[in-house]
């Protein structure tokens, strides 16, 4: 039986990466869960571990990479490149079900990209402002004031979007990190077939 696909995404400095791997230290052996390792040629916060939080490439990789066929979506923000590997859906076919974190653009291309016989699972998290965002980033203390207006303003823009024009299944607001991960695990739960 083929796996799902799970994708969380979320404005930058919601708090998609926190819940994701807080659900994962959770997750019970007996269902096996994963999470896509994505490609970023961004350099690493003194957080994040190579081959756990990302792949962290050149941009000269990267672009031979993208040549290669190698990713199902990428594209760039801020300067630096971020994709998906292609070979998620060779996992999902082993029946494997797997988490990916991408923003809204990315989410966008996988549901374009990939058979309407695979199952793909959407979720979208958010903060219940802008202003909130905007303390958040600023405490994270990993982008200048520019990198931060730009965030925000691409946060605006894919919040607009998804009141406009729904792409997501399930809407979760972080609000309060213990009862968004419920929340969100719940979420799992249901699609797994597992409560």
């Amino acid at each position: 039986m083929r796996g799902k696909l799970f994708i969380v995404s979320a404005p930058s400095g919601a708090g998609k990466t926190t819940l994701v791997n807080a659900l994962l230290e959770n997750w019970s052996a007996s269902c096996p869960l994963g999470r896509v390792v994505t490609y970023t040629t961004k350099s690493p916060r003194k957080n994040e571990i190579p081959g756990k939080d990302y792949h962290f490439v050149s941009q000269d990789r990267f672009q031979k990479l993208i040549a290669m066929d190698f990713f199902l979506e990428w594209n760039s923000f801020c300067g630096n490149y971020y994709g998906t590997p292609r070979h998620i859906l060779t996992e999902c076919d082993q029946g494997n079900s797997l988490v990916l974190v991408i923003d809204r653009i990315g989410t966008k291309r996988v549901i374009a990209t990939v058979p309407d016989t695979y199952s793909i699972v959407t979720v979208w998290i958010q903060v219940s402002s802008l202003e909130v965002l905007r303390e958040r980033l600023c405490l994270r203390g990993t982008e200048n004031d520019a990198q931060i207006q730009s965030r925000l303003e691409r946060a605006c823009a894919e919040l607009n979007d998804e009141q406009q024009n729904k792409l997501y299944s399930y809407h979760i607001i972080n609000d309060d990190f213990s009862r968004t991960l419920k929340n969100l695990q719940n979420i799992f739960l249901e699609e797994l077939a597992i409560l």
